[in-house]
């Protein structure tokens, strides 16, 4: 293959990364109280048999969000087990995170 783009008239950003949580209520109040984000939509799909809800910084239609996913089938999980899922946050000062992030939740060991 050679080195010009196949799709070099297209323009591409980020749009979302899905991430599957048990509580969506609790999960977009972390993302937003404790990260600073802010609730960019929700929806229900029954169809999919899932409830939706977008945070992030900024805009949804420029920016990315995370895409919090709660199944809400009559066999949805009660929990998620640790996978190698992870979103990479930049953050101005770490110490002062952690000490909230101490303060505001409980964190359990995966072992």
């Amino acid at each position: 293959m050679n080195e010009a783009s196949l799709v070099q008239d297209l323009t591409f950003r980020i749009h979302n990364t899905m991430l599957p949580v048990v509580d969506l209520d609790r999960s977009i109040d972390f993302y937003t109280q404790l990260l600073g984000m802010k609730t960019m939509g929700r929806r229900t799909d029954e169809t999919r048999k899932v409830e939706v809800g977008h945070v992030g910084y900024g805009d949804r239609d420029t920016q990315p969000s995370l895409e919090l996913t709660k199944d809400i089938d009559d066999g949805a999980p009660s929990e998620i087990g640790p996978t190698g899922i992870h979103v990479a946050i930049h953050v101005s000062d770490l110490q002062k995170l952690c000490d909230a992030l101490g303060k505001a939740c409980r964190f359990y060991s995966a072992s």
